[in-house]
């Protein structure tokens, strides 16, 4: 069954290698799957040109008419939330229906500022519906937003990587690969927390009294200054720390163009994959290692390999992180922090490992090397789960069924 043609307009805050440009590339492959026109846009490319407009509203609607929008999705009810808000004196609306899906951060963290919340909810009692990942994202937008019909859908994973690791086998041992690499793919912003683990992580790989090189590997876009340069500043003092025969030449002030910054500690000549290759294959390399993300599509590729050993989520809050459920369904371990956008999709011991504190994630990662009964365990029912609940065909109809319902057609009257 085709669906009447009808344009959407999907309006993120898109950053490559974030949650939210997983959830756009989902949506719009969801959309054009029913014979949707999809368009996809960013507060920022909206709002890059100089544009005669006092208010931002008006250049969203020029922007709805002239692509002949029928209906808008906002994802993230703050950073494109606040795009839908009237700032002159006109009281201008959307011409179009609208609706939200969350992102994790807005009913996270930006709902605790009284300036964010007043966006969000002007926002949100606008729009026809939206959607959270999890039950406690639910129950605070059915809490602070009782009018507007809110719906539950867990994320789920791209339809290429669902079809062609559905059949795969479960990893049934530990790797003997050398090193053994834990990856954490993560932003490099405070609400993410990649400083979390790692001094413990280096205490463990200096205490380690088995015979392996562990490692770990960050991975991640740099989204803000501030944060970046504390990060990148306290990764150098621990591995100066840890390194002590470093401590005697080494600047103890960071230079640093986060901007351009490809690998730290940086690694001469390279980038990307070949980055990494060339960090593994150095004996004495750094315990730590941060690299630029890499294309989705080669992210994905690697996680079905023997490359890593298993995936940290070391967040102080998620919606629901897409790395992994995409490690999940890879044959990957998962070892995540015990916040409720991870607990909703890992219970402990069955499906992967969760930790409150470092001293917690370092027993437990302990405990995942030297037991391979309880790596398959967890690498199976993994598998099994993430198929069951995440799945991109279901997901598909959900918001299918939901845009059809809502759709509606331009009023050019709300255009002045």
């Amino acid at each position: 069954m085709l669906y009447v043609m009808e344009t959407v307009l999907l309006l993120s805050p898109t950053l490559a290698a974030t949650g939210n440009t997983s959830t756009v590339s989902r949506l719009q492959n969801h959309f054009e799957r029913k014979s949707f026109c999809v368009l996809v846009t960013s507060p920022h490319d909206l709002f890059s040109q100089k544009v005669n407009y006092n208010c931002k509203l008006k250049r969203i609607n020029k922007h709805i008419v002239e692509n002949k929008v029928n209906f808008v999705i906002l994802i993230h009810a703050f950073k494109s939330g606040s795009c839908v808000i009237c700032t002159c004196s006109n009281s201008c609306k959307l011409c179009v229906k609208y609706a939200v899906v969350f992102g994790g951060t807005d009913l996270n963290e930006d709902i605790k500022y009284q300036d964010k919340f007043e966006v969000m909810k002007t926002c949100l009692n606008n729009a026809v519906f939206c959607v959270a990942f999890t039950e406690s994202l639910l129950a605070v937008a059915r809490i602070h937003y009782p009018n507007t019909p809110a719906y539950l859908q867990q994320q789920a994973l791209s339809y290429q990587l669902y079809n062609v690791s559905i059949n795969d086998s479960c990893k049934s041992h530990v790797s003997t690969k050398t090193p053994l690499v834990f990856l954490l793919s993560c932003s490099i912003r405070e609400v993410k927390d990649p400083l979390f683990l790692l001094e413990d992580f280096l205490t463990w790989r200096k205490l380690a009294t088995f015979s392996r090189d562990i490692r770990l590997l960050i991975l991640g876009p740099v989204t803000g200054s501030e944060y970046a340069n504390l990060f990148f500043k306290q990764m150098q003092t621990l591995i100066m720390a840890h390194h002590a025969q470093c401590t005697h030449n080494q600047d103890d002030k960071l230079h640093i163009n986060l901007k351009s910054v490809i690998s730290f500690p940086p690694l001469p000549g390279s980038t990307g994959i070949e980055a990494m290759n060339a960090w593994l294959s150095i004996p004495d390399g750094s315990v730590i290692q941060y690299l630029k993300p890499f294309e989705q599509s080669e992210f994905q590729e690697l996680l079905r390999t023997d490359t890593f050993f298993a995936m940290i989520n070391c967040s102080k809050s998620e919606g629901m992180s897409a790395s992994l459920l995409e490690a999940m369904a890879c044959g990957l371990p998962v070892l995540a922090r015990n916040i409720s956008g991870n607990n909703a999709v890992i219970t402990d011991y069955q499906n992967g490992l969760l930790f409150s504190q470092p001293q917690e994630f370092v027993n437990k990662a302990m405990e995942l090397i030297i037991d391979d009964d309880l790596l398959k365990k967890l690498v199976c029912n993994a598998k099994q789960y993430v198929f069951q609940s995440h799945n991109p065909y279901k997901e598909g109809d959900f918001y299918c069924s939901l845009l059809t319902k809502y759709t509606s057609k331009v009023d050019n009257d709300f255009i002045s």
